[in-house]
């Protein structure tokens, strides 16, 4: 079974985003989102292009570039015209005291998704946490 071009063209988004994410690149994040586009992480809910300097701040105080990498695997992508929803396992890792990589920690994003002008966007990225009380259960 082949995927379709619009799946691909959203796993590609998936992974631009990982990476920005990885690099602190939040200019590049931000332009995965719509307009009105809503990263729901585990300790706040932001609008990525208007709030994109207040998420970066937060991730800033958090992390330093390179300690910190998402994987995404298993994406189960809907697409239904020029909207889609996606549910893909996260596995993000950690750099510990001597430079080991370590997991942080695994979950799910759950996405909702909108074409826009020919580009798929997140319009809803939700992270839930294995073993917490983030995101929706």
């Amino acid at each position: 079974m082949s995927i379709s071009a619009a799946e691909w063209e959203i796993i590609q988004l998936m992974y631009e985003y990982n990476r920005a994410t990885d690099h602190q690149d939040f200019e590049r994040l931000a332009v995965c989102f719509t307009e009105t586009g809503v990263f729901v992480g585990a300790w706040a809910t932001w609008t990525m292009r208007p709030q994109a300097h207040e998420f970066a701040e937060f991730v800033r105080n958090r992390t330093n570039v390179g300690e910190v990498r998402h994987f995404i695997s298993h994406p189960l992508i809907n697409v239904e015209g020029n909207t889609a929803t996606a549910v893909t396992a996260l596995l993000m890792t950690r750099l510990d005291g001597d430079g080991r990589p370590t997991v942080e920690l695994t979950g799910e994003y759950h996405d909702l998704l909108t074409l826009v002008d020919g580009q798929w966007l997140f319009e809803r990225r939700t992270v839930v946490v294995d073993g917490s009380d983030f995101g929706p259960q």
